[in-house]
């Protein structure tokens, strides 16, 4: 009897639990850096090595049963309050047995939510507490090291030679890829293997890199991910990295190491922005640079054009971005988008405003007040790197 109690009452202290840990990482910077720099490596080199296992996303398959069971639990829930025919008198013991029936699977989606919130904060919430990441691997001028991915702390000119930096060296690597009768870039490599080589690499400048990489797998519906403009995704709940097969292959080696960053606790987007263009730009791979460069070029591009407040005059003293890079700067090709149409059930538009919402929630609920905004941080993480090197 009293054992029976206490597991009714398990989830309920599985829940407290995980909300005593979200608290702590809020209120102590020390224990959000000692679970990520200690504990969550440990996590993954058990569970990830699990979920590699399967040759499919796990994280994923995971996300449609979520979907599903919730749906289960909603219209069971919906049947039981508004008794519809099978639950009136002469249907009785019918209605009992389902009762009985949902009853337990409302227990089990109970147990299954508790698992769930306990998981995502560990692989997930406390990770956006710990300190950013100039902090405790330093790059670029000490004198800029407090205001890590401000961009508006550094000059026009210094802004503008990283967009020319960039800009010059995508106009060259684009003129050198081998490429279709349509124009698209061609790739034959492991491209793979060569993103994990890339991000180990990476760890032996930034020590939280290295060791163990899952292998990185493709969404199982990347059409529907696609409506969402998602290039790659981060499952904590499988503690995969997951990228998006059908864009356009100049996005994959960048979105790969951004994902993989992920899986090493750097949860941040503007973070895993910059580590996956470093793990790109670093590469003898030129495919990879090329990839590092378009990665990130709209971002530089964009605070560029910000800064120097439609002075035209200005911008077209600066090199041109060729016309092959901006062909080659999409997120799907036209034939890519036409088969995404094609075979959509929903309609992209409502997707991709459902999507853009839960990822606003996601990341504002964790303290990311600028929500998906902060992937463009990592201008001012590129200018603190460069600083020394290009001014």
């Amino acid at each position: 009897m009293l054992f029976k109690k206490a597991r009714n009452h398990l989830p309920y202290i599985i829940i407290l639990l995980a909300i005593l840990l979200n608290v702590f990482a809020r209120m102590s910077l020390a224990f959000a850096d000692f679970y990520v720099a200690f504990i969550f490596p440990r996590i993954v080199g058990i569970f990830a090595r699990f979920s590699s296992i399967f040759p499919f996303s796990v994280g994923e398959l995971m996300l449609y049963a979520a979907f599903l069971l919730i749906l289960i639990l909603f219209l069971g829930g919906f049947a039981c309050l508004f008794r519809i025919p099978i639950f009136r008198k002469k249907h009785r013991e019918a209605a009992s047995k389902i009762r009985k029936v949902y009853q337990i699977y409302a227990k089990t989606c109970l147990w299954l939510a508790a698992i769930f919130f306990l998981i995502m904060t560990s692989n997930c919430f406390i990770l956006y507490h710990c300190a950013p990441i100039h902090t405790f691997y330093p790059f670029g001028s000490a004198q800029k090291q407090s205001q890590a991915g401000a961009a508006n702390e550094y000059s026009l000119d210094q802004l503008s030679r990283l967009r020319d930096f960039i800009v010059t060296e995508a106009n060259q690597i684009a003129m050198e890829l081998r490429r279709d009768e349509k124009g698209y870039v061609l790739y034959d490599g492991d491209m793979i293997g060569k993103a994990q080589e890339e991000m180990r690499r990476l760890g032996q400048d930034y020590g939280r890199l290295s060791g163990y990489y899952p292998r990185p797998k493709p969404f199982i519906f990347s059409d529907f991910f696609s409506q969402q403009y998602m290039m790659g995704y981060y499952f904590p709940f499988s503690l995969e990295a997951n990228y998006n097969a059908s864009m356009y292959i100049v996005n994959k080696p960048m979105t790969i190491c951004h994902e993989l960053a992920h899986v090493k606790g750097f949860i941040y987007e503007d973070e895993a922005n910059f580590l996956g263009y470093l793990a790109c730009a670093g590469s003898e791979d030129i495919f990879f640079r090329y990839s590092a460069y378009l990665g990130v070029l709209n971002y530089v591009e964009r605070d560029f054009i910000n800064l120097l407040a439609d002075d035209l005059s200005v911008y077209h003293e600066h090199p041109p971005i060729s016309d092959l890079v901006q062909r080659d700067n999409i997120f799907l090709t036209a034939d890519a988008w036409e088969k995404v149409e094609k075979n959509a059930i929903f309609n992209t538009d409502f997707v991709r405003n459902i999507s853009s919402e839960i990822v606003e929630t996601n990341l504002t609920l964790n303290g990311v007040s600028d929500g998906a905004l902060s992937y463009g941080r990592v201008v001012g993480l590129l200018l603190m790197y460069y600083d020394g090197v290009l001014y």
